[in-house]
């Protein structure tokens, strides 16, 4: 499913919430502490990109292997 937010911390802040699933999007028109892997931070003007985060439950994966999903 996706979820439309207008403003948020950030969509990964949101993604922790309980009721989000596997495969959900949580898409946000404007985010004010936008954040990245590994503590990286960013910005980005409302409206001009793309700000979403998608939640992924692997049962494949241990967690702690998490981060191969991104390499």
């Amino acid at each position: 499913m996706i979820y439309h937010i207008n403003n948020t911390t950030s969509t990964n802040d949101e993604a922790r919430g309980e009721s989000y699933r596997h495969m959900d999007v949580i898409w946000s028109e404007h985010q004010t502490s936008g954040r990245g892997q590994r503590g990286h931070t960013w910005e980005s003007a409302e409206k001009q990109n793309l700000t979403f985060t998608l939640v992924l439950e692997p049962a494949f994966l241990a967690p702690e292997k998490q981060f191969l999903l991104s390499e």
